[in-house]
C-alpha cells in the first residue's frame, strides 16, 4: 500500500500493484500571505521556427500564483520558469576607462527585476544562489587588462585577458566572465584595477555590456 500524504492531510491511498489512482483537479496550498496552485493545464507550443516543433497537444504540469504562473513542465520534459532573474546593461555614451575605474552602464536592455541602477552601476540581487555574471568592451592596443567582480563594494573575483598583439591599431572584444555565490540584497559591480597599454573603450556601438542571470 502506498500513501501520498501533505502534512495531515492523505491525498490518496493505493492498494495493490494494478491500482492506479487517478486525481484531475488541483492541489491548493497556503502559507501566511500567498496561496499556491499545483495543476495540470492546456499548453500548446505554437510558433517555433518552420512549424518543426509545434505541438498542439501539448500540457503542463503547473505552479501557479493567484493568476501568475511561477513554474511549469511539459510532457516532454520541458521546464518553463518566466521569472528567473536577469539583466543586461550597456553604455551609450563614448568613454574610456584607466585603472581602478568603475563602470557605469547608462541603459538598462533586458531587466526583470529592475535590479541595476544605471546611477550607481550596481546589480541588486533579488533572490539568494548561484549567479552567472559576465560584462565585455572594446580592448584597443596590445598588452592586459585586470577586470573585477566586485561584491558588495569588495573585490570578489579578478581575471586578467592579455592580448598577443604587435600592432597597436588592434581591436578586439574582450568578455570576462565568472559565477558568484550571492544572497537577497548583495549589489554586484564591475571595475577595471590595472590595464597594461591603451584603453578599454565603451561606446555606443553595442560593443559593449554587463550582464547576469541567476542559474539556481
Amino acid at each position: 500500500m502506498a500513501t501520498l500524504s501533505l502534512g495531515n492531510q492523505t491525498i490518496f491511498t493505493q492498494s495493490g500493484n494494478d491500482a492506479p489512482v487517478m486525481n484531475n483537479g488541483i492541489l491548493n496550498f497556503n502559507t501566511t500571505n500567498h496561496s499556491f496552485t499545483v495543476k495540470g493545464v492546456d499548453a500548446p507550443i505554437v510558433g517555433a521556427n518552420y512549424s518543426t516543433s509545434d505541438d498542439a497537444n501539448s500540457g503542463q504540469l503547473a505552479i501557479y500564483n493567484g493568476n501568475t504562473k511561477l513554474w511549469g513542465i511539459t510532457e516532454g520534459g520541458w521546464v518553463q520558469n518566466p521569472n528567473v532573474p536577469y539583466f543586461h546593461v550597456e553604455k551609450d555614451d563614448v568613454s574610456s576607462y584607466a585603472s581602478g575605474g568603475e563602470i557605469v552602464f547608462n541603459v538598462s536592455a533586458l531587466d526583470n527585476t529592475n535590479g541595476y541602477n544605471t546611477s550607481t552601476g550596481r546589480f541588486t540581487v533579488p533572490v539568494s544562489g548561484t549567479y552567472f555574471l559576465a560584462f565585455y568592451g572594446l580592448k584597443r592596443d596590445p598588452n592586459y587588462i585586470n577586470g573585477v567582480f566586485a561584491k558588495n563594494g569588495s573585490q570578489y573575483r579578478q581575471n586578467q585577458f592579455y592580448q598577443y598583439h604587435v600592432d597597436s591599431s588592434e581591436q578586439n572584444i574582450v568578455h570576462i566572465s565568472t559565477l558568484m555565490e550571492l544572497s537577497a540584497g548583495d549589489f554586484v559591480s564591475v571595475r577595471l584595477d590595472a590595464i597594461g597599454g591603451g584603453d578599454f573603450y565603451f561606446g555606443p556601438n553595442k560593443h559593449n555590456g554587463f550582464l547576469g542571470y541567476l542559474l539556481g
